[in-house]
């Protein structure tokens, strides 16, 4: 798959709310075909094919180019997003590592049709470049200089609000507990 495709062709430049609006106007009988089409500017043989599609017609105006299908849909996107938050607000880091199982694990579990590889248990490189690029709010690996210092606060408001005493404390390095699950 091409991480950074150039579109060439002339093809599917009308909008998805446009064909909607052309198809739901000829299925209500108020324009015809060739009306339709002059009106909102949509190829007269596309929409004459998604007319006779069943579904209401904002479904039936998606545009699909090429094989390749997005396995999750907004809902299931955010789905992700939030465990992913989640995650990097308790200060685990999230890798491409894990953000692949996880989204190969969300699929088997909720029975979504996907191209990923079962047989590694994890979703493709290219699969995630494109979530990254789609939701911005998310970034790989969280273990940075922001996040050591916020953690700082954290134990700084908890030792002001519980007054531990010294004997409560313990020094854990990296040897003894991983910041990044495995």
């Amino acid at each position: 798959m091409l991480r950074d495709y150039i579109r060439k062709s002339s093809q599917h430049r009308w909008r998805e709310n446009d064909m909607a609006s052309a198809v739901k106007s000829v299925r209500d009988r108020r324009l015809t075909l060739q009306e339709a089409a002059t009106e909102f500017s949509v190829p007269k043989a596309t929409q004459f094919k998604r007319c006779r599609k069943q579904g209401r017609a904002d479904k039936v105006s998606v545009k699909v180019l090429g094989r390749y299908r997005n396995c999750f849909g907004p809902e299931e996107d955010q789905v992700l997003v939030q465990h992913c938050i989640f995650t990097e607000s308790r200060t685990f880091g999230i890798r491409m590592k894990y953000l692949q199982v996880l989204a190969c694990t969300f699929v088997v579990t909720n029975d979504i049709q996907h191209r990923f590889s079962v047989a590694k248990g994890r979703a493709g490189n290219d699969w995630v470049l494109s979530f990254l690029k789609r939701q911005l709010e998310l970034i790989l690996a969280a273990f940075n200089k922001p996040n050591v210092r916020w953690i700082f606060v954290l134990l700084n408001e908890l030792h002001g609000a519980c007054h531990f005493t010294a004997s409560r404390i313990s020094n854990v390095d990296e040897t003894a507990v991983s910041t990044v699950p495995n």
